[in-house]
């Protein structure tokens, strides 16, 4: 069964007086529309909810690497948005060296306030 199909099943079960065709309509396109980019059993992100979050585990993650910065991090997003086998982290992690995803972050990344910071106000020693 496709999104489309799930959405009109779910809203058939509305109470008479909660359901509103127009409204249904332009849902039914919304999600026909959007679900267009997902691969089969694939989800998307399609709401607030989901993106809160998502920072929620973020910035958790963030706190347990708090010498790095939560800028670097950008790359973990997609490893927080689901469940992945250890297989494919595994093969994930020896594909990509360390270096090569510090070098990305160099070039693709802007300088964190944090950084610049420690560049412009470097610690004092006692």
């Amino acid at each position: 069964m496709d999104s489309e199909s799930e959405l009109r099943e779910h809203l058939s079960q509305v109470p008479p007086e909660l359901y509103d065709e127009t409204v249904a309509t332009e849902l039914g396109t919304f999600v026909r529309e959007s679900s267009v980019a997902a691969g089969p059993g694939e989800c998307l992100v399609g709401s607030t909810e989901v993106l809160e979050s998502l920072f929620g585990k973020w910035k958790t993650l963030e706190r347990q690497e708090s010498q790095s910065g939560i800028t670097g991090l950008i790359l973990s997003l997609g490893a927080l948005l689901g469940t992945w086998p250890v297989s494919r982290i595994q093969a994930a992690l020896e594909a990509t060296p360390v270096k090569h995803v510090v070098r990305w972050c160099q070039v693709n990344l802007p300088a964190s306030v944090q950084s610049q910071r420690r560049i412009t106000l470097p610690a004092q020693k006692a």
